[in-house]
Parts: structure tokens; C-alpha cells; sequence
């Protein structure tokens, strides 16, 4: 899921969506694949966008029953870096639209360093280099133990089945706990052949 600048702006923001929708797809199926070994807090979406997919936020995990509030752990190390970096400082709406998508790219790539703590690893790309925000860790490929699970297009597939249903469940309330190997979760991995055959929890 590499983009590529393109002299035709219409083509450049296609693209542009396509890789916000993609994160957001990219999402669901971390965070289902996480939910098979802990719990998870998350919020709905700010602001539900009328041009691309929203995805839930992730706000905190429960590891060894201790409560791991990720997305105040993202906001402070946001903050920070924004501090640190803005000599200037920007539009009021142009500094809130970076402090979510800095957080978001946080959790994203700390999500992805637990599931390498239970043998899964990547094949990806890092988003373009930016003083002002973190690096997104999009993914191309999924393994586990050495073995291929899933790609780009069965990722944004199922992503964006797991993303709706995650959508839905958090309409209309403030906070959701999805509890560990949520049974909806786990009946939309299990479909997956690969992911069957290779990964312990559906031996």
C-alpha cells in the first residue's frame, strides 16, 4: 500500500482516501487480532467523516489485569512532540486534525508491537517521514511463526467487515469493552483459511 505523488490532484486525493479507508480497514483486523488475547476499551469516533471510513478509537488494553490506557499514553507523547516541533503555531483546526492522526498512528504501531510480543510479524511500509507527526506502520503483509496469513487485500476485506461491526457496536455510547476472544470477533477471523490453519488459537 505504497502512495505515490501524482502531478494530477484528483488522483492524489483518490489516493489519499483510499489509504485513510485502508488504515481504518488496517485497524479492525489489528484490533481483532489483539481481542483474542486481551481485552479492549474503545470509543466511537469523533466525527463521523462523509468521504472516507471512521473507525473506533482504541483508548486502553487490559494485559495481566493491568489497565494500559494507550490513547492518554498517545495523546501526552503527541503533545510533546508537537512542542517540541511547532515553532509556529498552526490553525486551531489544522493542530487538531494532527493531534488525532499523530495519536491514532501511536496506537496503531503499539498495537502491532503486541502482536509481535505473540509471534506475528510484517511485512510494511512507513508512512512518509514527519517532524510533526508520528510514522504510520502500514501493513502489506501479515505472518505468524514465519507463515504468510494474510495480505493487503484480504486485510482491507475483512478489515472493513470487522471495522463496520466495531462502528456499530459503539453507536450511541460513550465507552465499549470488548472482552478478550469476543465470540462476534473471533466468527470473522475464523473465516479466514490461512489464519485457520496456521494460527493456535483456531487449532
Amino acid at each position: 500500500m505504497e502512495f505515490a505523488m501524482s502531478k494530477d490532484p484528483k488522483q492524489n486525493n483518490t489516493r489519499e482516501k483510499e489509504l485513510k479507508n485502508y488504515f481504518s480497514y488496517q485497524q479492525g483486523v489489528v484490533v481483532a487480532l489483539v481481542n483474542q488475547f486481551y481485552s479492549i476499551e474503545l470509543e466511537p469516533a469523533s466525527k463521523a467523516s462523509l468521504v472516507t471510513e471512521t473507525s473506533p478509537k482504541i483508548c486502553s488494553i487490559v494485559i495481566e489485569g493491568e489497565h494500559i490506557n494507550i490513547r492518554k499514553k498517545a495523546e501526552e507523547l503527541t503533545a510533546q512532540l508537537t512542542k517540541r516541533t511547532e515553532h509556529k503555531r498552526p490553525k486551531e483546526k489544522t493542530m487538531k486534525r494532527r493531534f488525532a492522526k499523530s495519536s491514532s498512528v501511536f496506537v496503531n504501531n503499539y498495537m502491532l508491537d503486541i502482536l509481535r510480543e505473540h509471534n506475528f510479524f510484517f511485512n510494511s511500509t512507513l508512512s512518509k517521514k514527519s517532524n510533526k507527526t508520528f510514522q504510520l506502520e502500514r501493513l502489506d503483509a501479515i505472518f505468524y511463526n514465519g507463515n504468510f496469513v494474510m495480505g493487503a487485500t484480504k486485510i482491507g476485506e475483512l478489515g472493513k467487515e470487522i471495522n463496520d461491526y466495531l462502528n456499530t457496536l459503539c453507536e450511541n455510547k460513550k465507552r465499549v469493552v470488548l472482552e478478550r476472544n469476543n465470540p462476534f470477533i473471533f466468527a470473522f477471523l475464523a473465516k479466514d483459511e490461512a489464519l485457520n490453519k496456521h494460527v493456535p488459537f483456531f487449532l
